[in-house]
């Protein structure tokens, strides 16, 4: 195609790519989520606690997540709770359904145009280290994603050497995407980022099964 063909006629008004029609879901949205073993809560200002704090000034908690090169006081966590619009942006408490023990937090940051999301948990209580905490929260902010806030695709990044994160991915049936070599400082060293993904419709096919049934 030559370069006239390309060039606006006089008179013509160039337009912008229009965003996509809504799919799914209006605000407000559900401030819980429920499943079997755990549930997911809304995170207000007013609900961070002495546990929370704790947690993200434990060397252990923090080990793989990126809050450990930021400030950690109770005056910047309140801000960046503050930060999360339950629109676009999310943060939910995740609790114990069996005794309503805090275990832990996770964010869930979604593109209203191109409608995918980043997502990002952590277990904070050490009891339930080992548990199936981490799959459940995962399986229920993607059922959030999805099914209440319409999105279409979920993207993650782990580091290379977070064995546990990579590995529930993919438990739960995640697509690898590939990964970028020394991207992230972690442990002593760059090391790569690893890319999972999901899609609405790929969730509602695996999401029943089994997690050691799930083929990546």
């Amino acid at each position: 195609m030559s370069e006239s063909n390309l060039t606006p006629k006089p008179g013509t008004v160039q337009t912008p790519d229009p965003a996509p029609p809504p799919r799914l879901g209006e605000a407000p949205y559900g401030d819980r989520v429920r499943g079997e073993n755990f549930y997911l809560k809304r995170l207000l200002v007013e609900d961070i606690s002495d546990t929370y704090l704790n947690w993200l000034n434990d060397p252990e908690v923090i080990r793989f997540v990126q809050v450990r090169f930021q400030a950690r006081d109770r005056e910047s966590i309140e801000a960046f709770v503050a930060g999360f619009d339950h629109i676009n942006n999310f943060i939910f408490a995740i609790f114990a359904a069996e005794n309503d023990d805090y275990i832990g937090n996770v964010t869930l940051r979604a593109d209203p145009v191109h409608l995918f999301a980043n997502m990002g948990y952590l277990i904070g209580n050490k009891d339930y280290w080992g548990s199936d905490a981490a799959l459940e929260t995962c399986r229920l902010i993607a059922d959030f994603a999805f099914f209440e806030r319409g999105l279409r695709k979920i993207i993650d990044c782990t580091t290379e050497n977070h064995i546990a994160s990579n590995f529930n991915f993919r438990r739960l049936g995640f697509q690898y995407e590939g990964k970028i070599p020394d991207l992230y400082w972690s442990e002593g060293k760059y090391r790569a980022a690893v890319y999972w993904s999901m899609t609405a419709r790929q969730w509602a096919e695996v999401r029943e099964r089994p997690a050691d049934m799930v083929t990546p």
